[in-house]
């Protein structure tokens, strides 16, 4: 076994079955880490980077199981990912894809083969549990520096199971692949009002996505999804859009209203509030004090975006747009504290709106258009 230098995604032959470039067979040797992010809304749920990797185990055990099976004409393949939180600092994730007909030989073929079998036509319960085995040892893979069994809780609880597998390789018996996590952390702003969750798909995953909310908690507003999902539910459930990179759930308490004025401490990016289209933003800043005030909200691919302020005269405030990796998109900086962004947005995710005070305090109206 390999790892795709170029995907990552875990190769068993000489050419990756993802982006087919040819692989050198080094075992057990991780993928290379994507450069590090920088740090955004610490109110999102501190377990945002264990989705992160969690997705990133899942889907390259999926390449190795099922290869390029999952997309094939002779086969029925259907993938599931439930995710269970009990209150903010446990979840529990099950990812399971299902297989049957024609393809599952080629699945047995693979187990059979001379690196975990004896090539002699017939799929045992040893041979599986050496596979198993492979998917356990892939916590160890990286993601952003971190790894899934260590660093990421004081729980961790991790299984695999394959069941099916056994028996000729020709049979067509279906086989069930489950991966299930449990993570138990210790988040330090455990009561907030409201959390977002941010899973990004490092491959292509278009199954079903179940989620449900903490206790004392509903889905507020979810990006990345087919579906048209109702805020207030306690579970949700939807397909992955094909072309998402991100399904983003955001959750509030039951109760709490996400109003228009803005919510102290908010003078840092990972204390951003959340702000809502068409809604005017109140706020204050002070100079010297409190010089800046954060917002976020969420942009679809093509949106054209205004974005409008109106400070106090002999003042003199400013705004600037930035993307999830703390890039400037876009800035008004006139003298005085009238300003005006028009954005045609370039990627759906979530961006950042940051009211500056170049000099002066007082009260300021922030508005977000989206057309």
């Amino acid at each position: 076994m390999a790892f795709c230098q170029n995907c990552g995604s875990v190769v068993m032959g000489e050419s990756c079955p993802n982006c087919g470039q040819a692989v050198a067979q080094t075992p057990n040797q991780p993928p290379a880490q994507p450069a590090q992010p920088q740090k955004q809304n610490s109110k999102k749920i501190g377990v945002i980077i264990a989705i992160i990797i969690v997705i990133v185990v899942i889907l390259a055990a999926m390449i190795f199981v099922f290869s390029d099976s999952k997309d094939s004409d002779n086969g029925v393949f259907t993938e599931s990912l439930t995710i269970e939180m009990n209150d903010t600092e446990h979840m529990k994730l099950e990812y399971k894809i299902e297989g049957a007909g024609n393809k599952t030989k080629e699945i047995r073929d693979t187990i059979d083969d001379d690196e975990y079998g004896e090539e002699d036509g017939e799929v045992t319960s040893d041979e599986v549990e050496k596979v198993v085995e492979v998917f356990e040892d892939l916590k160890g893979v990286t993601s952003y520096g971190y790894t899934i069994d260590d660093e990421l809780g004081e729980y961790i609880e991790f299984n695999v199971s394959l069941k099916g597998a056994e028996g000729k390789v020709d049979s067509e018996k279906p086989i069930t692949f489950t991966l299930t996590i449990e993570i138990e952390w210790d988040l330090s702003d455990k009561d907030q009002d409201y959390y977002r969750l941010e899973i990004l798909r490092f491959l292509p995953f278009v199954g079903d996505l179940t989620f449900t909310c903490p206790s004392g908690y509903e889905v507020y507003e979810v990006y990345g999804l087919k579906d048209d999902i109702t805020s207030g539910q306690t579970t949700i459930t939807g397909t992955m859009e094909e072309d998402a990179e991100y399904i983003n759930i955001m959750i509030k308490k039951t109760g709490v209203v996400i109003g228009d004025e803005e919510a102290e401490p908010n003078d840092s990016i990972s204390n951003a509030n959340p702000i809502s289209s068409g809604v005017d933003m109140s706020g204050s800043l002070e100079e010297g004090t409190d010089e800046d005030d954060w917002y976020y909200i969420y942009f679809e691919y093509d949106d054209t975006v205004e974005i409008d302020l109106s400070g106090p005269s002999g003042t003199d405030f400013d705004i600037f747009l930035y993307d999830s990796l703390s890039a400037e998109k876009s800035s008004s900086s006139e003298s005085g504290s009238q300003e005006n962004i028009i954005y045609v947005v370039t990627s759906s995710e979530y961006y950042y709106v940051n009211v500056k005070s170049a000099s002066g305090s007082g009260s300021y109206t922030l508005s977000v258009d989206i057309t």
